[in-house]
């Protein structure tokens, strides 16, 4: 599973890491699924679960702010490809 922001939940990026059996934690991409009484429990049950996925990042991304105030490693600035050899 990959905790990203959901700018990069491209496309591209979802099928790349789809190809290497990787799951992206984020929303899905298009419209949403119509809520029926069938179905009501299941999205409920996968909005929870994206959500608990969405807390799991704040500690992450409490980590990139203190690299980059506490470390001054706001200076760099470039992308590269990813560990994945996905479009970053």
């Amino acid at each position: 599973m990959v905790l990203g922001d959901t700018i990069y939940g491209s496309q591209d990026n979802r099928k790349c890491l789809k190809d290497r059996g990787i799951r992206f934690a984020g929303k899905p991409l298009g419209r949403p699924k119509k809520i029926t009484e069938a179905n009501q429990k299941t999205l409920k049950h996968e909005a929870a679960k994206r959500r608990e996925e969405y807390l799991q990042r704040i500690p992450i991304e409490g980590n990139f702010g203190q690299g980059k105030n506490g470390y001054n490693l706001s200076y760099i600035r470039s992308k590269t490809v990813g560990h994945f050899g996905c479009v970053d």
